[in-house]
């Protein structure tokens, strides 16, 4: 079975680090991409099935700009993102900890 192509498109002032982050962060992930991902910088694209157009914010640093892409691609299924979830015991040691610096009674 072919994989299908999809079209990222960065468009920004850190369209090109973003690229760059994002390429290795998809390498990293492997066998969880489900098709064949395209990664262009600063052109048009329509937006359709397999194209998604991401215009960084002025705030956005390269790194958040990758994070809100792969949150993105991961609500369309285009990539499956491992969610870490705390246990009870992580939870309630994060509960005591905040308690004592007095941010929750």
């Amino acid at each position: 079975m072919e994989k299908r192509l999809f079209t990222i498109v960065i468009n920004g002032n850190d369209a090109a680090d973003t690229a760059v982050l994002l390429r290795a962060r998809l390498a990293a992930l492997g066998d969880a991409v489900s098709g064949t991902i395209q990664v262009q910088t600063n052109r048009a694209v329509p937006e359709s099935e397999t194209a998604y157009t991401y215009a960084g914010g002025v705030h956005d640093t390269p790194s958040l700009s990758v994070e809100k892409i792969l949150d993105a691609l991961a609500d369309r299924g285009w990539v499956r993102l491992e969610t870490a979830e705390l246990t009870p015991e992580e939870e309630e040691q994060i509960r005591a900890r905040l308690q004592d610096l007095g941010y929750v009674d």
